[in-house]
């Protein structure tokens, strides 16, 4: 009766949310008189439709999800309408499947990755808070947030519905059709229609023989990691079809994606997706693991196919690259690989702070005497291992690791299997496996970046792992049920049972006492906010002695306009009035190295505020009022009828560094909470596996 009741419900609510929705488009398509408003109310219609669709069931809401990441359709959508989708499908896919678990179509099971996820979300939570909690580390964290969340929502699906031919099938199937609208895009339509931005052309960039295309990324080299992350799982389904018609699809999806890999022109992409071919042929089984035998052949095949030989053999300029000459390419990502080992070896533990690779980029090449032009890390495990440390890098690892351990212990167990399902997971679970192994491969050239293509492929291994070896072998979020051993010819009187306490009592109790060790040291380590001193020095802008008599009100009106005061405090910002105020004082650049000089202008005052910000305050006031004075001196030089005088004294006031005292507060909550719920976690299987191993 309670279901019934709940599904009726559900019906109400669907109801109402299509009724809605289409009132609200049928409206803003009345009021909108452009040609495009019945476009736009048809597609509102049908995502409306959708909608109550996926609130019934979460394969829709999670497929459409998984789908619409791999299209990018989210950064498509923003471009278009100015409203990305990515949150709210993610929102969606959410409350299905919390409708799913409240009516009892869904058990959530627990899984080793999510405790690893939250390690390494800690750790990039750390890395931030030490950092000081800059503006671009805020901003990675956040995004990063949204890639675990993607994970949480599609791991918890493939754990709890087994739907894992569903997601595979999708994902594979989303990428041949991108990767085909490239191959129409170069062969037929000479690259000049983007599909919506399904199909982008890096004009920019010319590869070996072609236009280098990026699918819907911006850039090709990453649209390339994607593309072999999928290659093998491709395979495995051109394996494990039976009928002609799946076989020839699979064929199909596999071309689609290695011509789409192809005309991305990536070297990193193509030396990653050869070897993950060659891995899946050895997992595979006997049947293609004899095909290694024509691997030289089908090598020196694919080497002489015009762009790919020709752009891997540029690898071998790498010397040249290390001395400052030869590629351009390649100097920037050898100059990368000596400015992230730097960054490391300088910040060992937690790193320069999540996201704060490129900010500490020109600090590290002066520090290193690195001349070539550094943007990005080019190589994930660097990039890891300067922006978060040791900690981050070990977090990274097991995460990681974890996955593909659960993918490996599919393939062997599926062995073990005789039915069709058997081949089906060992053949899927060496895609992952190859898949995983390419991305990991790519990874060396390129930083972190689209990441929930992985986190969907190593969801679907890991779920994989809990459905075949049942729910006996992982925690489920219900009680664990244990089976009874078979009675013995002779009865024991059992002995009279001590009360114990629940079984969550002791792993909150770990999680209370890591909560308050994580809470109280990081406060004492990163609580106290330091301070920072500022300094104002204030300059107004008026007439000088040439604009005496009927020049002086049309000169007054110049300085009105605002033009005049903003060009002198431009002029002000030229570092050489710091050196030479520094020069005055008897100061070098090395002993102020940290403080910012700027100058702003405001036309209702008209007034320039010299500001100098750093960590010591008779410094900053000094700069301040040195600055100023040669400002002024230099201004009233020139042969114009202008002038700016000093009206000082310096203001003085003080600015937190980084962070302020409650976002470290809030961060350090984070990060708390997340190391309490990870041994909560490990002290939960380890009560577990203790209870299990008494009662046997």
């Amino acid at each position: 009766m309670e279901r019934r009741r709940l599904w009726i419900t559900l019906t109400v609510i669907s109801i109402a949310v299509i009724v809605v929705g289409v009132g609200t488009i049928l409206s803003a398509a009345q009021v909108e008189a452009s040609a495009t408003a019945p476009v736009l109310a048809l597609g509102g219609l049908i995502a409306i439709f959708g909608i109550a669709l996926a609130l019934r069931c979460p394969d829709v809401a999670v497929v459409l999800l998984i789908a619409a990441d791999a299209a990018k359709m989210s950064e498509i959508a923003a471009d278009l309408i100015g409203v990305g989708v990515f949150q709210p499908l993610l929102g969606l896919a959410m409350v299905s499947m919390s409708l799913a678990v409240i009516s009892g179509r869904l058990r959530l099971q627990w899984s080793l990755l999510y405790l690893f996820a939250i390690a390494v979300a800690a750790a990039s939570a750390a890395s931030v808070l030490v950092a000081g909690g800059s503006e671009a580390g805020i901003e990675a964290l956040v995004e990063f947030a949204k890639d675990l969340a993607y994970l949480v929502v599609v791991l918890a699906w493939a754990t709890s519905r087994r739907s894992w031919r569903l997601a595979t099938g999708v994902l594979v199937g989303t990428m041949a059709m991108l990767g085909a609208l490239s191959v129409v895009q170069e062969f037929a339509l000479g690259n000049g229609v983007d599909f919506f931005g399904l199909s982008n052309v890096q004009t920019t960039q010319l590869g070996a023989v072609t236009l280098r295309h990026s699918g819907p990324e911006v850039d090709a080299n990453f649209w390339a990691r994607s593309l072999a992350l999928t290659l093998p799982i491709a395979l495995s389904w051109w394996a494990v079809s039976k009928r002609a018609i799946g076989k020839w699809l699979a064929a199909g999806a596999v071309i689609g994606i290695g011509l789409g890999l192809y005309l991305t022109q990536s070297r990193g992409g193509l030396l990653a997706v050869t070897m993950a071919v060659i891995i899946w042929l050895i997992l595979a089984g006997r049947r293609y693991v004899r095909l290694l035998a024509l691997a030289p052949v089908a090598l020196a095949i694919i080497l002489v196919i015009p762009g790919v030989g020709s752009r891997l053999v540029t690898l071998t300029e790498i010397g040249e690259a290390q001395q400052g000459a030869g590629d351009p390419s390649l100097q920037g990502r050898v100059g990368a690989q000596e400015a992230g080992i730097g960054m490391f070896l300088a910040n060992p533990v937690l790193g320069v702070g999540l996201g704060e690779f490129r900010l500490t980029v020109p600090e590290t090449q002066r520090d290193l005497g690195i001349q070539a032009e550094v943007l990005d890390a080019h190589n994930l495990f660097l990039e890891i291992a300067a922006e978060s440390g040791f900690v981050g890098l070990s977090a990274w690892a097991l995460f990681l690791g974890f996955g593909v351990f659960a993918a490996m212990r599919v393939l062997m167990l599926s062995r073990q299997q005789d039915s069709e399902d058997g081949e089906w997971n060992r053949l899927m679970a060496a895609g992952i496996v190859s898949g995983i192994a390419a991305w990991l491969a790519a990874s060396v050239f390129l930083h972190a970046a689209s990441l929930r293509v992985l986190f969907t492929v190593l969801a679907v291994g890991v779920g994989m792992d809990i459905g075949l070896r049942g729910s006996s072998a992982e925690l489920s979020w219900g009680t664990p049920q244990i089976e009874a051993e078979p009675s013995r010819a002779v009865a024991l009187s059992p002995a009279p049972a001590r009360p114990r306490p629940p079984v969550i009592q002791r792993p909150l109790v770990a999680g209370a006492l890591v909560f308050l060790v994580v809470a109280v040291g990081g406060w004492l380590v990163v609580g106290d906010a330091p301070q920072d001193w500022v300094a104002e020095r204030q300059l107004v802008v008026t007439t000088g002695e040439e604009a005496s008599g009927p020049y002086a009100a049309y000169s007054q009106d110049l300085i009105s306009r605002g033009l005049i005061g903003a060009t002198y405090a431009a002029v002000l910002e030229d570092p050489k009035f710091t050196l030479q105020a520094l020069d005055d004082l008897g100061w070098t650049y090395n002993e102020v190295g940290s403080t910012e000089v700027s100058a702003a202008y405001s036309p209702s005052l008209q007034i320039i505020s010299v500001r100098v910000v750093g960590d010591d305050a008779a410094q900053v006031a000094a700069l301040a009022a040195g600055v100023a004075r040669r400002g002024a001196e230099f201004v009233g030089g020139l042969a114009q009828p202008f002038i700016v005088d000093d009206v000082g004294p310096s203001s003085m006031e003080t600015q937190p560094t980084g962070l302020s005292v409650l976002s470290r507060a809030a961060l350090l909550a984070i990060a708390a909470t997340a190391a309490a719920v990870a041994a909560i976690g490990i002290a939960g299987v380890a009560h577990r596996n203790r209870d299990v191993s008494s009662q046997r």
